[in-house]
Order: structure tokens, then sequence, then C-alpha cells
């Protein structure tokens, strides 16, 4: 079955490169330990966007409620979490 893909957006989180990797680290290990407790998540990357401030979280899983105890694992604060949806390409 594949994955659904999730984005998860960490509003004014005003993190740098540094924090950032960080928590892409942190983001590794949970989704290892879960993975082994039988959830089916996967972090894929995360995006700074410094215009606004904000981080952009992308993972993969089989639903939005593993996905979300993921986040929640990662970084207590409030997060968005949005089923990403796929467009065709026309050509």
């Amino acid at each position: 079955m594949a994955h659904r893909r999730f984005l998860i957006e960490l509003p004014h989180a005003d993190i740098g490169f540094d924090q950032i990797e960080a928590m892409t680290r942190r983001a590794r290990q949970v989704a290892e330990r879960l993975n082994e407790g039988g959830y089916a998540v996967r972090f894929v990357r995360a995006v700074g966007v410094p215009e606004d401030g904000s981080c952009l979280l992308i993972w993969e899983g089989d639903s939005l409620a593993d996905v979300e105890a993921a986040v929640r694992l990662v970084r207590a604060n409030t997060a968005t979490v949005t089923e990403a949806t796929r467009i065709p390409s026309r050509g």
C-alpha cells in the first residue's frame, strides 16, 4: 500500500538552519521508534520559509492520526497537518 503524504506547517517557528537540522534528526528518530511500535510513518523533509518564519515538514504515513502522533512527539507546539493532493500533469 502506498503511503499518503502530509504537509505540516509550523507557523511562526522562526527557526534557522541549525534548528531545522536538529528537528530533522529528531523527526527521523521518532519515525524509527514509531515504526518499531507498529506505526507506518516516514519523515521526508523539512523546509524553512524565512519570508514568514514558518517551517514546513513533509511526512508519509498510512493515516492522518499516525502522522499527527509523530508530529506531537517531534514538536509539542501547534501545527497544521494537511494531506497533500497530487495534481496530475498536463502533458
